[in-house]
């Protein structure tokens, strides 16, 4: 991904942070289910990597005595200096983490933002550096198998690329081998959520309020226009076993690990 469409994806969560809390809804599910699988070890310092609005900041701190935000966003992390106070901020990209992390942390997670990375293995190598010798790391985001009923409407309407590319779930067991972790003991799960939407329009409007609407498949040929919206909305109204139901799943990979 060249250096505009990073800064593409930056500013358009940026843009949506006022919006992000209340359309968040997968994101607030996912990290509830990441929370569920932390022990409660009195953690002293956890660090948080693409923190958003920072939304489990309260629960971080039942966790651990001091918590560190990251994120690129520039908007993001001014909510949540002016919401958290007590919270340290960092202004930078977690695939630099070597550059902008320069203590260590007993705990380190991430919910619902790796999926952007654009250099996983690195990402996870730089893990142990920002670690203590007894750390754990926790990490959720959806990979490949998320949003397959709006990628099937998409390609029935003859469109195709509109659903950016998840990493798969070998690919991530993959980098995770690469990252050589020896150090670590790690689990790799995943687990299948679906929502309920009225209708195909909410869940795009859904994904464009929280500002997770930077395409990056390469299939894309143009954007996406009102017709297409209209063709979208006409096809899944016309398919759907029940009116005013249209079903999104998320398959949310969990990484869980341990240093030993």
């Amino acid at each position: 991904m060249s250096a505009t469409s990073v800064n593409e994806i930056i500013d358009n969560f940026g843009s949506k942070t006022k919006f992000y809390d209340q359309y968040s809804r997968i994101q607030k599910l996912s990290g509830q289910m990441l929370l569920e699988r932390i022990p409660d070890l009195n953690f002293q310092r956890v660090l948080d990597l693409g923190c958003g609005t920072g939304f489990f900041i309260p629960n971080l701190q039942e966790l651990a005595r001091q918590v560190t935000c990251l994120d690129a966003s520039e908007q993001m992390i001014g909510f949540v200096k002016a919401h958290y106070p007590t919270v340290d901020t960092i202004l930078g990209n977690f695939d630099d983490l070597d550059n902008y992390v320069k203590s260590n942390y007993d705990l380190i997670v991430s919910n619902y933002s790796l999926q952007w990375s654009q250099n996983l293995p690195k990402l996870f190598a730089s893990i142990p550096r920002c670690s203590t010798k007894k750390a754990m790391f926790a990490f959720a985001f959806p990979v490949e198998g998320s949003l397959s009923e709006l990628k099937q409407a998409f390609r029935a309407i003859g469109e195709d690329g509109f659903i950016n590319e998840f990493y798969t779930e070998a690919q991530v067991k993959q980098y995770l081998a690469d990252a050589k972790l020896n150090n670590y003991s790690v689990s790799v799960t995943t687990e299948t959520v679906r929502l309920v939407y009225p209708g195909v329009l909410d869940v795009l409007r859904s994904i464009s309020k929280v500002g997770a609407y930077t395409n990056t498949n390469e299939k894309r040929e143009h954007r996406l226009s009102k017709k297409i919206i209209r063709d979208l909305v006409q096809y899944t109204q016309k398919n759907s076993e029940k009116a005013n139901v249209f079903n999104i799943s998320w398959k949310i990979c969990f990484i869980i690990g341990t240093r030993v």
